[in-house]
């Protein structure tokens, strides 16, 4: 029986130091480890001394794990053998952010005050509340498999909701919905020229996600039929685990094309005739591409050897992936917006700038959709969302149109 430092009997395992402080001590059953808590209130003290116990006789886990450690056993025994890529990867980067705060504690010890703590330490760092919103789903799912496997006596996260606040890219989407259709076709006047031209005018009348457009062959459209099949995706992810699901020395960034992440991207998209020449245009361009390389075009592509027909390649022959496409729309955006910039000047007026991505396209898309009257549930099935409340986050409409509709009814 240990002693306070009045000779008092604290219980097993329990003494006071000099210091005033208890101090706990709880062996692991088959292991040499030691777990050493330490409480200046000895109540609390014994309520830890306890829980450390009940997990010692309960789990298969040390229980001396620290929350990065239980991380990288959750994801290499539940989550790598069954997921994407581009899903571990957003496990790892979500996990990332959180990890400086909370990474060396051990799970035990972790409680919904230390969550949210850390959750605000993101808020205040300027992410985004989707962003912590995401690295929230990911703690909570990792504790809840601790609490199935009884790492844990409960899962810190339930109950809780991740801070949020109305965000100045909230703002941006509000002033999108006014001037979307303007500032679309603004963009388009001015990238016709360009080499990109038509896979942004095939994204504005298609509702493609661009991850679906970079990976299309050319097997995948019927110009006849006038429709595109998809059924599968592109992305550039940083990979952390090898073939064999072992944990690499150090990540690396990888292109690949694989299958949508939910059945509902499986689908048929209607095309109109302009979006048929759109095509068309492009194979021409590509067909140029072939013949001023020769043997050299799509040389170091590798996605070419299990895709050769890939439609949307670089002159060289590269796969054309989504990020050079974001990088696309910044380049024309920063070119309007500083002729805008200059125009506003000499006219005393207020800029009027743009922020096109390629995503904003699908947003074009279903608005215009809308617009027209296509029931929901078609508008759904063309672009592959499972829910129609999906179809309308993307609908974007003008203070302007909703006063006409008023009007019309």
């Amino acid at each position: 029986m240990g002693k306070d430092l009045n000779g008092k009997e604290l219980g097993r395992g329990i003494t006071q130091r000099k210091d005033g402080r208890y101090m706990g001590r709880i062996h692991i059953r088959g292991s040499k480890k030691e777990v050493t808590l330490y409480d200046r209130n000895l109540k609390m003290l014994k309520n830890k001394v306890n829980t450390y116990r009940a997990l010692a006789g309960t789990s298969q886990w040390d229980i001396s794990m620290t929350v990065t450690e239980w991380f990288e056993q959750w994801m290499e025994i539940y989550n790598v053998p069954v997921l994407k890529a581009t899903t571990i990867r957003n496990y790892w980067d979500g996990f990332k952010r959180i990890q400086p705060l909370i990474g060396d504690r051990r799970v035990i010890d972790i409680k919904s005050n230390n969550i949210l703590s850390a959750l605000y330490v993101l808020k205040e760092n300027g992410y985004a509340p989707a962003t912590i919103k995401q690295t929230f789903t990911i703690l909570k799912v990792m504790f809840s498999m601790a609490y199935r496997v009884r790492a844990v006596l409960y899962n810190p996260c339930e109950g809780m909701r991740a801070p949020t606040e109305r965000t100045h890219q909230e703002i941006i989407e509000r002033e999108e919905s006014q001037n979307l259709e303007k500032d679309v076709q603004r963009f388009l006047d001015v990238c016709r020229h360009t080499r990109y031209y038509e896979l942004f005018y095939i994204l504005s009348r298609t509702g493609l996600r661009i991850g679906e457009a970079c990976a299309l062959e050319w097997k995948d459209v019927d110009l006849e039929r006038k429709c595109i099949y998809i059924d599968k995706t592109v992305n550039k992810v940083k990979k952390y685990y090898d073939s064999k699901g072992r944990k690499m020395e150090s990540s690396k960034m990888v292109a690949q094309i694989t299958s949508p992440k939910k059945q509902a991207s499986y689908r048929i998209v209607p095309i109109s005739d302009e979006t048929v020449n759109a095509f068309a245009a492009w194979k021409t361009k590509q067909l140029a591409d072939k013949q001023r390389w020769g043997r050299k075009w799509g040389i170091k592509n590798e996605l070419l050897k299990d895709f050769p027909d890939l439609i949307f390649t670089t002159s060289p022959g590269k796969t054309y992936l989504p990020g050079y496409a974001t990088q696309e729309c910044k380049r024309i955006s920063d070119c309007i917006n500083r002729r805008e910039k200059q125009m506003a000047l000499s006219e005393n007026r207020e800029s009027g700038f743009i922020h096109i991505h390629p995503h904003l396209f699908r947003y074009f898309y279903v608005t215009k959709c809308v617009e027209k009257g296509m029931n929901p549930v078609m508008i759904g099935k063309i672009t592959g969302h499972a829910e129609i409340r999906m179809t309308q986050h993307y609908t974007r409409l003008s203070d302007e149109f909703i006063l006409r509709q008023h009007e019309v009814h």
